[in-house]
């Protein structure tokens, strides 16, 4: 599993050095941070591949498992917050991702694959909404702190 992890991180950064846009400059005094982006990219990949598909279960078995190989491991509220900011990164590296496994693999790359799906919001209001809409894949919410209802569904791209 160690190997693996040693790879994933050598094609992470590979795949970095070929795009010059996942380079970008850091515009504040963190600059140059101790936990790269390139180790932050390897650890949700890596979690993805053990199994985990939430990110705090990617980060609790990291920390949990892999500490001594990530020393610098900033708090969940940091490695979260900068994940999401490297959500452009992410697709690229998911692309690179689909076509090496699609050169390795003629039936993967036949295949249409869901990356991911995003609730769509419809309504927001402070009553509660009426069924007029269908009701397949809908999506209902309450929001308790501010008292809202949210209609909505769910796009699979």
């Amino acid at each position: 599993m160690e190997l693996q992890l040693i790879q994933l991180y050598l094609w992470v950064c590979l795949v970095c050095d070929k795009h010059p846009m996942l380079k970008y400059q850091r515009l504040s005094n963190n600059w140059q941070p101790d936990f790269t982006d390139q180790e932050l990219i390897t650890i949700y990949l890596f979690g993805h591949f053990q199994g985990h598909f939430n990110q705090k279960r990617i980060y609790g078995y990291i920390s949990h498992h892999f500490l001594d190989w990530f020393p610098d491991l900033p708090s969940y509220q940091a490695f979260n917050r900068r994940l999401n900011e490297l959500a452009e990164p992410l697709k690229i590296m998911v692309f690179e991702l689909m076509a090496k496994f699609a050169q390795d693999n003629e039936f993967f790359a036949e295949q249409d694959c869901v990356i991911d799906s995003v609730p769509i919001m419809w309504r927001c209001a402070r009553v509660p909404p009426k069924p007029k809409l269908p009701p397949l894949r809908l999506i209902a919410a309450i929001v308790p702190a501010k008292i809202f209802f949210i209609t909505g569904s769910k796009y699979t791209f």
